[in-house]
């Protein structure tokens, strides 16, 4: 590098014959530094500066013996971490091993539950159409007498049919509505509403314009109650065998009608959330729909559920398994099964009372139409009402359709 080493000549400034340094005439300002300082300062300098240099580079080159020194046992040392020392002997800080993040267990996605497949239907059934129903006019209750002859409640009139023929005015008048009593051509309905039929044939009507119960005999139309809350509608009606009439209100459970006009509260409001239907058996057992259930009644008023549940669906299935979608009416056939219009599926069901099977009777569930034909293939529009004559045989009420339907075997 040009550098000289081994020997430096000093400088010696003059003195006089005392050993007194000569004084310069010159200002101190303008004192000219020897050549000879000017070199030393120079190589000082240059050293200083080439020390650094290769401190500088001896520091950031990692050191290949320190793994090896650092590893001695028993020395009483701990390696220092890297940036805590100086020059080579530094030991760079172990770099720590990252924790695995565990792999989550993949949650099983669950088996949906498959589509329950309804029971066949019975073979040799049949549905066919036997009445349309002109104008807007619709069907609101049937009922069938003792004779065969089959009774429609329609707006301000009921019909009477013989024998599947055209329906004949039986009480009541189509062209003038009202809430009147008197003889069968001159009482007055509102609207239409359901029926039942009494032990000796007598009808009981539920006037749904007037809220009212009303008695149709062989002669004259009577009222026997009328419901003045307002908010609160009569559903449901049916007789049991001592003449008793039972009224299904959505507002005060059900009612009790004796044939000498005393009312009592057979079972309580709080029981239903949604009442649709009311029938009794042979045994005077009362049966009701109440949203997606059909409710058992004993004579002293304990209720069970026979079948359905609060959640809708379709199910064919034993007792509370089964589901329904808001059925309606119900009727009793000749086998002492009970029949019930499952109205938001559009179909027929029939529900075994001894063992609380429930299966489909009639149409193609949750298909509506106008069908008619094998009961497997037949579909029906919002079947609202049913009731039942002898040999199985069933008359329902499409509403939306405005059709009689008749159900019967073959």
């Amino acid at each position: 590098m040009g550098v000289q080493t081994g020997h430096i000549e000093l400088f010696v400034p003059p003195t006089n014959a005392d050993g007194t340094p000569v004084k310069s005439s010159t200002k101190t300002g303008s004192r000219k530094i020897p050549r000879s300082y000017k070199i030393v300062g120079a190589v000082v300098v240059a050293i200083v500066a080439i020390g650094v240099i290769v401190g500088i580079v001896v520091g950031m080159k990692p050191s290949s013996s320190a793994s090896s020194t650092n590893t001695n046992t028993g020395s009483g040392l701990t390696p220092t971490p890297s940036g805590s020392g100086s020059g080579s002997n530094a030991v760079p800080a172990p770099i720590p091993t990252p924790t695995p993040t565990p792999t989550p267990t993949p949650t099983p996605t669950p088996t949906p539950n498959p589509t329950p497949t309804p029971t066949a239907t019975p073979s040799g059934v049949q549905v066919s159409t036997i009445l349309t129903i002109s104008g807007n006019d619709a069907i609101g209750g049937i009922a069938v007498a003792s004779d065969g002859r089959v009774y429609l409640s329609q707006w301000g009139q009921i019909l009477q049919m013989t024998n599947d023929s055209t329906p004949i005015l039986y009480a009541g008048n189509p062209d003038e509505n009202g809430d009147q009593d008197g003889g069968l051509l001159d009482a007055r309905f509102e609207s239409q509403g359901p029926l039942a039929l009494g032990p000796n044939d007598d009808l009981f009507l539920i006037d749904k314009g007037s809220n009212t119960l009303r008695k149709i005999t062989e002669t004259d139309v009577s009222t026997l109650y009328r419901l003045s809350s307002s908010g609160v509608s009569l559903p449901g009606v049916a007789t049991d065998s001592s003449g008793n009439v039972y009224i299904l209100t959505n507002g005060r459970g059900i009612l009790k009608i004796t044939p000498t006009g005393s009312i009592t509260a057979f079972a309580k409001t709080s029981t239903f959330t949604t009442p649709m239907g009311i029938a009794i058996d042979s045994s005077d057992t009362i049966y009701v729909t109440d949203l997606h259930r059909v409710l058992k009644f004993t004579l002293g008023g304990n209720m069970t559920v026979v079948a359905g549940s609060k959640s809708d669906g379709f199910v064919d299935a034993v007792g509370e398994a089964a589901r329904f979608s808001t059925p309606g009416g119900l009727a009793f056939g000749s086998d002492d099964d009970l029949y019930v219009t499952d109205t938001y599926n559009d179909c027929i069901r029939k529900v075994s009372l001894s063992t609380g099977e429930v299966t489909l009777y009639a149409g193609v569930a949750q298909q509506t139409g106008t069908a008619d034909g094998p009961a497997a293939s037949a579909m029906f529009q919002f079947p609202i009402t049913i009731a039942a004559a002898s040999d199985n045989v069933f008359y329902v009420a499409d509403y939306f359709g405005k059709f009689l339907r008749k159900i019967y075997t073959v």
